[in-house]
């Protein structure tokens, strides 16, 4: 289990919660209760954020109402991608794994580009979604959902921590 270190993980802008399999002693559907939770033996998974392909279909649909060109990282061949963004190939496929979240470019020059991604923004938080710009991309996801998936995290070692110092209160 020496996935990750072994720890919880969030991944994606707080897309899910990843915590290895019986990291926790407790159950985290009844800590986490309202939440989609699965389990594949290695991880348990907590979702946050709204499937690859709603937030694809977001993008595609917002750009077109914009009227702007935009060029998802998912549109791209691993390749293209690494020469684009810097990364080696293997870091570049791996990048390109989405579940929760898109990378992608708004196809106007750079005069036009504040004004295109302040419409597409607005467009994007119509729909529900959210956007945010990096620095070579911006990012469309179903919600700012990084906090969230944060204070998730941060419950679940308080609950272990409080039942360690209640067991060695006894």
């Amino acid at each position: 289990m020496e996935i990750f270190g072994g720890v919880p993980f969030i991944v994606e802008n707080g897309g899910a919660v990843y915590l290895p399999s019986k990291f926790f002693s407790f159950s985290i559907e009844e800590e986490v209760p309202h939440s989609q939770i699965s389990n594949n033996g290695l991880f348990t998974k907590i979702e946050f954020g709204r499937p690859y392909r709603e937030v694809r279909t977001a993008l595609y649909t917002t750009a077109k109402n914009v009227g702007v060109k935009v060029t998802g990282i998912g549109d791209m061949s691993d390749e293209e991608f690494a020469r684009d963004s810097g990364l080696t190939l293997e870091a570049a496929c791996l990048a390109t794994k989405r579940e929760y979240q898109e990378g992608f470019k708004i196809g106007v020059d750079r005069k036009k580009l504040k004004e295109a991604s302040v419409a597409l923004e607005k467009e994007i938080n119509e729909m529900g979604f959210f956007m945010s710009r990096g620095g070579r991309y911006f990012q469309i996801m179903g919600s700012p959902a990084k906090v969230q998936a944060v204070q998730t995290l941060i419950s679940l070692y308080k609950k272990t921590v409080s039942k360690h110092l209640h067991r060695r209160d006894r």
